[in-house]
């Protein structure tokens, strides 16, 4: 087994990679023997990808993913860095910052990879759960509730917000920073301000009940005197796997008919939580504000939720007396949806439409109106590839625009990583070219979905190679950042 370098370059990885990709291609016998000793799996395989080449290199470092692999480059880079530089990291995979998320097996291994410098900052101790750090501190009058460090935040908001607690190495020394603090007199109620999102304070128990979803801190703030009312940690409650902080929130007396709270939760298909928030008092018939946009049961079609959450929303008291469900559903090929909203009396023009989307029928209207057209992106946005084939078999224009972003029904798919719908919307004519509602085009959808892996396991690599193939140049004028692996796929093809 190879080892790493005392100082790896990320770039002479990358390129093992894409050297490795090659040989595999052309059955170089040398290449062949490294698959069958690392991924005997893959042998005989009809096509090797470049996360393949990735993870047979990482293996051969002794590393059980290419990701893992990865981390500890990352962090041995930084910790050869200035300090400023380590501890604007540091914090930035420790906590999060604007669109981009913790990350915090590599903030793990920076932390145990720097120097002693990186651990003296005593903010950074907080995230880290440094327990002996935080007590030494503690002992200057004032600083139990002073902001700084690289976020300037203050101790207890680091702690809570960081996503070592979900960390084995760090979750017991976190617990035991927010008690410590907690008995030296932390204001509970303690925020700071994410410089993406100016004037939107994010306080110590969004931190835990949204951001990391940690039930036992959630309940210990909470205990002692948290608002849950902050603006904020209802909301982002919806958004942990578990909704047992959603339910402390409640518990303690937060209101469920906060605004965008029940659209949000209907972003997830998620019914329990729905029917927690609805059983607590949420507003069925909401409007998404400030712009008294679509009310709950639009969004939830919107959203592209299961019958069931419909029938919570009825029952729950949902009107939907003036937004002509039955059309709005079956216009959108939800035939699971008759049942709650009967369809009657539709015109010739509305029956061709659901005919099609419905299966019985291959044609188009001649006559197909752009509100009905633009629903194409809707669909791909929410997964429906069946509905998507259908609706551009039967003459559906492949490059309109939806209401969401401006986006094509291209954009959606490479949005979600969803590489064979991408595959199936460029070979009937797609354009990524096309400019959508943020002024970019498949590129810059590629770069910010890529990067911010919007969709954990989308393939944005294999989206790559399919753009690249319907004519997207692989160098461009304007400055984009990429995952590593779109942009090794990118660079394999500059030659």
């Amino acid at each position: 087994m190879k080892s790493l370098p005392e100082h790896p370059h990320w770039d002479h990885l990358r390129q093992q990679a894409k050297e490795l990709l090659r040989d595999l291609r052309a059955a170089h016998p040398e290449a062949m023997q490294r698959l069958q000793a690392t991924t005997p799996q893959l042998a005989g395989a009809p096509r090797i990808a470049l996360h393949d080449a990735q993870h047979i290199v990482a293996r051969e470092y002794g590393f059980a993913t290419w990701t893992e692999m990865k981390s500890e480059v990352a962090a041995r880079m930084v910790a050869r860095a200035d300090l400023e530089w380590q501890r604007l990291a540091f914090a930035g995979w420790a906590i999060g910052r604007g669109f981009n998320r913790a990350r915090s097996n590599d903030a793990a291994l920076l932390w145990a990879r720097a120097g002693a410098s990186l651990r003296e900052d005593p903010w950074l101790a907080c995230a880290a759960g440094d327990l002996a750090a935080v007590q030494a501190k503690l002992a200057e009058p004032g600083w139990v509730n002073a902001p700084g460090g690289p976020l300037n935040a203050p101790p207890l908001v680091m702690a809570t917000h960081s996503a070592l607690l979900r960390h084995p190495d760090h979750e017991a020394g976190i617990r035991a920073v927010v008690e410590a603090l907690l008995a030296a007199g932390a204001d509970v109620n303690g925020s700071y301000e994410d410089g993406e999102f100016p004037d939107s304070p994010l306080s110590a128990l969004y931190g835990a009940a949204g951001r990391v979803g940690d039930v036992e801190i959630t309940r210990r703030l909470l205990a002692a005197g948290a608002n849950p009312n902050d603006g904020e940690s209802l909301y982002h409650s919806c958004e942990p796997a578990s909704n047992e902080t959603m339910s402390l929130l409640l518990e303690a007396g937060a209101d469920p008919r906060t605004d965008n709270v029940l659209h949000h939760q209907l972003d997830s298909n998620d019914l329990e939580g729905l029917q927690m928030l609805l059983a607590a008092g949420a507003d069925p018939n909401a409007r998404l504000m400030p712009h008294h946009g679509p009310p709950a049961l639009m969004w939830a079609l919107l959203r592209g939720r299961d019958a069931a959450h419909f029938a919570a929303l009825l029952e729950a008291g949902a009107n939907p007396e003036g937004l002509d469900m039955p059309w709005q559903a079956a216009r959108r090929g939800r035939v699971d949806l008759e049942p709650l909203f009967p369809l009657s009396g539709l015109s010739e023009y509305q029956r061709a439409v659901v005919d099609v989307l419905h299966g019985r029928s291959t044609v188009a209207p001649a006559d197909l109106q752009m509100a009905e057209a633009h629903l194409l992106p809707e669909a791909a946005g929410n997964g429906h590839f069946e509905l998507v084939r259908r609706m551009v078999e039967a003459g559906w224009p492949v490059d309109v625009k939806g209401a969401e972003w401006g986006s094509t029904a291209l954009n959606q798919a490479i949005f979600h990583g969803r590489a064979d719908m991408v595959e199936y919307l460029l070979a009937h004519g797609a354009d990524w070219r096309v400019m959508h509602g943020y002024g970019d085009n498949a590129v810059g959808t590629l770069s910010f979905a890529s990067r911010n892996d919007t969709v954990p396991g989308g393939d944005y690599a294999r989206c790559s190679e399919l753009l690249i193939a319907a004519g997207m140049p692989t160098t461009f004028e304007k400055e984009y950042t990429f995952s590593d692996e779109v942009t090794m796929v990118l660079e394999s093809h500059r030659g």
